[in-house]
Parts: C-alpha cells; structure tokens; sequence
C-alpha cells in the first residue's frame, strides 16, 4: 500500500473532488488515471484497475463500469 501511494504521489496527479468509498459507482465526469509506469508489473493486484487519487485516498477503481472496489486511506 505504501508503495503505491509513494509512486501515485510522485506521478503528480491532481486531486479529485470526489466522495467515494467502494462498492460506489462514480460519475461520469470523474477521471480515471492509468497507473504509473512499471507499478503493475511490481504489483500485480492494480492490473487490469486505474485510480482516482482524492483529498485522502486513492480510489482502486473498474474502468468498465466505474465502481470503486478499493481504497487506500493516506
């Protein structure tokens, strides 16, 4: 968890204003970001996932209907 907060935090991304917890689906206008470069072959879990970084938490979330089904608290 700490490393993929340590890399999400250095790709720079700006935070969403967005309240999510999983199981939630998340509005059309809310971005999903790709992982940063190399993380998934370090951590396989995120594969096939993207993010959305908010003001305390990344949001692990399906690109293929937009449910978070994960977070990792800051």
């Amino acid at each position: 968890k700490r490393k993929i907060f340590a890399a999400v935090r250095q790709a720079r991304v700006t935070a969403a204003d967005v309240q999510a917890k999983p199981a939630t689906e998340l509005p059309p206008e809310v971005e999903l970001r790709e992982w940063p470069s190399g993380l998934a072959a370090e951590i396989p879990a995120v594969t096939g996932t993207k993010y959305v970084l908010a003001a305390d938490k990344i949001l692990i979330v399906l690109p293929s209907n937009k449910i978070v089904i994960g977070e990792i608290a800051n």
